[in-house]
């Protein structure tokens, strides 16, 4: 497996503070009211993760994540209360944060974020073959300073569902993991992955984000 930092050094464009304080782990809770016509209303709470990465967009600085890690979309439910973190893979500092954006088609979300290094946005797809990476925090495995990167390959966009395949390694806590191509710019955003191959991965497209990004 290839180190990001040591492959990005390589074209002078990006280094392994950018890659760690750049990236966070997001933390949700939330108490959710379901209501149904046969069963009534019922409250249910839990406890999430998922990876988000800072970015800079037209002047302001945010978390870019997937769009449920931010919000659970179920029918004619009602968020009662909801707390989101962001923990900085650095530092292992604590940032309260709130939504700015959510889109659950796209299944993209950024949230307020502090001024520090961020990842850039790139201009275009990668080419079909070329190497990608995501760093990112399954089963919510976490500790300041670490950088667990998983590489792949992109592999160019789904049709039928309008999402972008990557063969990067992820399971849950993955989810919103910048993809980024080999001098650390997003690509994509890790969405969700097929159950029975964990290699195949797919990703909100690079077209999608900007739409999303540019409609703020």
């Amino acid at each position: 497996m290839k180190i990001l930092f040591w492959l990005l050094a390589l074209t002078g464009c990006y280094s392994r503070s950018q890659a760690i304080e750049s990236n966070a782990m997001i933390t949700k809770k939330e108490l959710i009211l379901i209501c149904d016509e046969k069963e009534g209303c019922k409250m249910m709470g839990g406890r999430t993760t998922g990876t988000a990465s800072r970015i800079f967009w037209n002047e302001e600085y945010y978390w870019l994540t997937a769009g449920h890690v931010c919000s659970s979309k179920f029918e004619g439910s009602i968020v009662l209360e909801s707390e989101i973190e962001a923990m900085v893979a650095g530092s292992g500092a604590i940032e309260g944060t709130e939504i700015v954006k959510i889109d659950h088609e796209k299944d993209l979300c950024i949230l307020r974020a502090k001024p520090d290094k961020f990842k850039a946005i790139a201009k275009k797809n990668p080419n079909p073959g070329e190497i990608v990476s995501a760093v990112a925090y399954p089963a919510g495995i976490f500790n300041p300073g670490i950088l667990p990167i998983y590489d792949g390959r992109w592999s160019g966009r789904l049709i039928e569902n309008n999402k972008c395949l990557v063969t990067i390694p992820v399971s849950s806590g993955s989810s919103g993991a910048a993809v980024v191509n080999e001098r650390g710019e997003v690509v994509g955003v890790v969405s969700s992955v097929l159950r029975d191959f964990n290699h195949l991965t797919l990703i909100s497209c690079h077209q999608d984000l900007l739409e999303f990004l540019e409609s703020k």
